[in-house]
């Protein structure tokens, strides 16, 4: 996970740390029509990234349920608006649209951990592109070593 988020440092990393299996996670019981469908479209956008191990699971379901949340949430809020006024005229908040900020809140921090925000998309790696730039670099080095000059600057 550390390679993914691209805090990966050698000298903090075990090598009897647990490895995963990239792909997506077998599908909880439990969820409802919608809640399976953002599961396979999560699923197969993170795995196609490179973000997401069979072994997360219960990530992948967190993430998934709180975006269902907030959708259903959202929906509730545009049907009744965010203003409701009670028998007497007094106006008062949407007890739902409360709700809805909380689980908006849930639902960025879990699209953050994932790299699915702009932001935290430049901060998460996934793990062939970082493999390819490992090997960029080893090559790079490897070739200085061999007393192989770098390339001279073109004006």
């Amino acid at each position: 996970m550390k390679r993914s988020r691209g805090t990966y440092q050698p000298c903090r990393n075990s090598p009897t740390e647990p490895r995963g299996t990239a792909g997506v996670p077998d599908p909880p019981t439990g969820l409802d029509a919608r809640e399976r469908a953002e599961w396979d479209a999560l699923g197969q956008r993170l795995a196609a990234m490179g973000v997401l191990l069979r072994e997360q699971g219960d990530a992948l379901e967190l993430l998934v349920r709180a975006k269902v949340r907030y959708l259903r949430l959202a929906a509730k809020v545009r049907e009744m608006g965010e203003v409701l006024a009670d028998a007497k005229g007094d106006l008062y908040r949407n007890p739902h649209a409360i709700a809805m900020e909380k689980a908006e809140v849930e639902l960025r921090r879990l699209l953050l951990e994932f790299g699915l925000t702009p932001a935290a998309a430049t901060r998460v790696r996934a793990d062939a592109e970082q493999a390819t730039e490992g090997d960029a670099n080893q090559r790079r080095f490897f070739s200085l070593v061999a007393g192989k000059r770098r390339r001279e600057a073109t004006p």
